[in-house]
């Protein structure tokens, strides 16, 4: 056997995370989209806190109904893409 008749295997392990760049929390979230449903959520959720004229409960419970699906769509995206 020769030098040449050497079987060679060039099989590579491709970890899990190869795709991850660019992306936060483990690569669970993309940063575009993160940084978009912050700004979102401050531009929305600053007027509802200062100056929806109602208890604190009820402000919590307004800001939670409208906020957290608007954060979710916004890290989300649509179809996977971001807003």
């Amino acid at each position: 056997m020769t030098m040449d008749d050497k079987n060679y295997n060039n099989v590579y392990a491709i970890p899990a995370n190869y795709t991850d760049s660019g992306k936060i929390l483990g690569g669970m979230l993309e940063l575009r989209n993160a940084l978009e449903a912050g700004i979102l959520l401050l531009l929305v959720g600053y007027p509802e806190l200062m100056w929806i004229p109602v208890a604190g409960t009820i402000r919590i419970v307004i800001m939670t109904l409208t906020l957290l699906p608007l954060g979710v769509l916004a890290v989300m995206g649509i179809d996977g893409d971001s807003l």
